[in-house]
């Protein structure tokens, strides 16, 4: 129904009134093939064409009202030029997701029309079934109501799709409506929006395919090596949602940047999973020299398992290696050669990174053998299991700490101390002195 239109009547005379809501028969004449010249016109020309034809024949109130009512009794998207543009995801979706596609009204002259009638279906061709479409006011009904009828907003407006733990609000702008598909199986969803308003049967509809799948693809992460370390990327496939491995997919390892590296010789290499669903490439560098490499990956079901019957891909995405400066920690320790028991003894650790590179997480352990009680340690060493332990942190190259342990030989006898150190990317290396506990001096040995 179109928009009624009230007129205002503050400080007209009632003869002004009369004589502009009935003009004489001759004026409506010439107003009528005047306005009917109008037919070509935009709606913003056309209404102020109708405002000048009125002001000439002295019916402004009456003639501009007739002239408004017209307009807003058709409705907008009736005009030549009106349309619908129908947004769709890019990408495939797994099977069982729940899609949303929005669709946009608009008037010939580009702008949103709001409360328009709009019809969504599900090809039945397809995979797919709607689950909600909604639009004005942001009211939603169930899609598997035939026929998925509903209108444009009016306002702007969010809805969420409702996955606990995930942004998945929708922006719905006036003039909008939208709906949501899902399928449990794969395939193609093919979605259609009609606006029955729209006289041009191609410019009232649009369409839309929504491929989903029941496969994913897990990529390599990201890794840091030390400098020539070789490393291997796995690519894993598997069937959703159960997660059973998937075989004969082809894995395509590509170096795209960074220092130069190769796979077996080669900047590329293709691979096809195998029955566990793995497909591994072994990426090197050529000679040494720090930075990150780009690997790009690209995963693809080949026609013969795919449903459509030709190569999809699955995934792709760049995975990062990096080769760093690798560390080298040497360790040292010595045990006093003699010792009384009885005594306090020093036993002391250094610890060093001879690398080009820093060491991190650097944590040395110190173990006596023989008997001794443990007394004390510096930077902060503690007793852990019968072993010192020290947690250093990071060693810069040509670093270096020094640490004490102290401990009591309770017998004569050896004492063989042993300290080893390990950091991030670095081998465990040892090293340990052995020394020898003399007996406690008694009394009459000293006079």
């Amino acid at each position: 129904m179109a928009p009624r239109i009230v007129a205002g009547r503050g400080g007209r005379s009632s003869s002004f009134r009369k004589r502009a809501a009935r003009p004489s028969g001759g004026a409506r004449r010439r107003w009528a093939r005047r306005v009917a010249a109008l037919g070509g016109l935009g709606a913003e020309a056309y209404i102020r064409a109708i405002v000048r034809i009125a002001t000439l024949h002295r019916a402004v109130p009456g003639a501009l009202l007739l002239a408004l009512g017209a307009c807003a009794g058709a409705p907008p998207s009736r005009a030549a030029g009106a349309g619908v543009e129908l947004r769709a995801p890019d990408g495939v979706r797994r099977v069982g997701a729940r899609v949303v596609l929005v669709a946009r009204v608009r008037d010939a002259r580009g702008l949103p029309v709001a409360d328009c009638p709009v019809v969504w279906s599900v090809g039945t061709d397809g995979v797919g079934r709607l689950l909600a479409v909604g639009g004005a006011g942001g009211q939603t009904q169930a899609g598997d109501a035939p026929p998925g009828a509903t209108r444009t907003s009016a306002t702007a407006y969010a809805f969420d799709l409702g996955a606990e733990g995930v942004d998945d609000d929708v922006q719905v702008a006036p003039g909008e409506t939208w709906c949501v598909v899902r399928a449990d199986a794969e395939g193609a969803a093919y979605v259609a929006v009609d606006v029955p308003e729209i006289a041009d049967s191609v410019a009232r509809g649009a369409f839309a395919r929504v491929a989903f799948r029941a496969v994913a693809a897990e990529l390599p992460p990201d890794a840091t090596v030390p400098l020539l370390a070789a490393h291997t990327l796995a690519t894993r496939v598997v069937h959703e949602p159960d997660g059973a491995p998937r075989a004969g997919y082809v894995v395509t390892y590509d170096v795209v940047g960074g220092p130069d590296a190769h796979m077996g010789g080669a900047r590329s290499r293709t691979v096809t999973t195998g029955a566990d669903g793995v497909a591994t490439a072994t990426v090197a560098q050529a000679s040494p020299a720090v930075g990150t490499c780009d690997v790009a990956v690209t995963v693809t079901r080949p026609a013969a398992l795919a449903p459509s019957g030709v190569d999809e891909t699955v995934r792709s995405g760049l995975v990062h290696v990096t080769w760093r400066a690798a560390p080298a920690v040497s360790v040292r320790c010595v045990v006093p050669a003699r010792a009384t028991a009885g005594e306090p003894i020093d036993v002391a650790c250094t610890v060093r990174n001879d690398g080009d590179g820093p060491a991190d997480d650097v944590v040395a352990t110190q173990s006596l053998e023989g008997a001794a009680v443990f007394v004390a340690a510096s930077d902060e060493g503690a007793l852990r299991d019968g072993v010192v332990e020290w947690r250093i942190g990071t060693l810069g190259p040509g670093e270096e700490r020094r640490l004490h342990a102290f401990w009591r030989p309770t017998a004569a006898g050896t004492l063989r101390a042993v300290l080893r150190a390990h950091a991030a990317g670095a081998p465990e290396t040892a090293a340990e002195s052995v020394g020898t506990v003399a007996p406690a001096q008694r009394p009459e040995d000293a006079r």
